[in-house]
């Protein structure tokens, strides 16, 4: 009886582990994707690229989010002029606006407010 509860107390532990590790691969891939999407139009610093590409016309409010989303997680001081610039109600209206849960989970990451639950995960090769 002990040794099956210590054999299952394991697996749970590492189904646990492996999910969270799937969880930070998936995250880091969607990185990768918004990046080079954006870095395609717009070569040069990923910050940079990123607020020029959300900028963009081109762009569906879809893929704005996600763009919203990536400068929260990458955590760069420099996007917070433009992201307040989109904090525009306290209401979501996705058919016109962008997500403006998003926006402020945005800033609220980048400014500190929200912790890092991977604070171990840097993104400088992305």
């Amino acid at each position: 009886m002990r040794r099956s509860f210590t054999v299952g107390i394991l697996v749970v532990a590492i189904v646990l582990i492996a999910g969270y590790g799937f969880l930070c691969w998936q995250r880091y891939e969607t990185i990768r994707e918004v990046l080079a999407q954006a870095q395609a139009e717009f070569p040069g610093n990923r910050i940079d690229a990123l607020l020029s590409y959300l900028d963009s016309n081109d762009v569906s409010l879809r893929e704005q989010n996600r763009v919203i989303w990536v400068l929260g997680e990458l955590r760069d001081s420099k996007a917070l002029e433009d992201l307040r610039a989109l904090n525009a109600s306290e209401t979501c209206d996705h058919d016109k606006f962008v997500c403006q849960r998003e926006v402020h989970k945005a800033i609220r990451k980048i400014t500190g407010e929200t912790p890092n639950p991977y604070f171990w995960q840097r993104f400088d090769d992305v």
